[in-house]
C-alpha cells in the first residue's frame, strides 16, 4: 500500500461543550428576565443554575446577577450581605462589580 492510497485520518474537530452552552443559555435567560423587571423569574432560574451547576465557571456572573435580583425585589440588605459573602471569593473585577451592584445610580451631571 502506498502512500496514497491509504485512508486520510479525519481532522479532529472541537467537541461542543453543551454543558457551557446550556448554562450560558440559563444566565442569559436570567439576565433578559431581569432586564424585564421579573426579578423572581431571575432568581428561579439562577438558583436552578446554581443548583445543576455548582462548580460552573460562569459562577462568578450567576452572583452578580443574584446580587442584582435581590436588590431589584427591594431587598437592599439581603443584597449587600449576599455581594459581600460572594466578593471574598470573587476576582477584583467581580468584587467591584459584586459590591456596586446594588448602589444606586450616581447623576453624571456637569453644573
Amino acid at each position: 500500500m502506498c502512500i496514497r492510497d491509504r485512508p486520510s485520518t479525519p481532522a479532529l474537530e472541537p467537541v461542543p461543550n453543551d454543558s457551557l452552552e446550556r448554562e450560558t443559555k440559563m444566565l442569559t435567560t436570567a439576565k433578559r428576565q431581569l432586564e424585564a423587571g421579573d426579578h423572581v423569574a431571575a432568581l428561579a432560574t439562577i438558583a436552578a443554575h446554581a443548583k445543576q451547576h455548582p462548580d460552573s465557571s460562569l459562577a462568578d456572573l450567576r452572583n452578580v446577577l443574584e446580587v442584582q435580583a435581590t436588590c431589584g425585589r427591594g431587598q437592599r440588605e439581603q443584597a449587600a450581605a449576599l455581594a459581600k459573602h460572594h466578593a471574598k471569593h470573587a476576582s477584583p473585577a467581580t468584587a467591584a462589580k459584586l459590591l456596586a451592584a446594588c448602589e444606586p445610580e450616581v447623576s453624571t451631571r456637569t453644573e
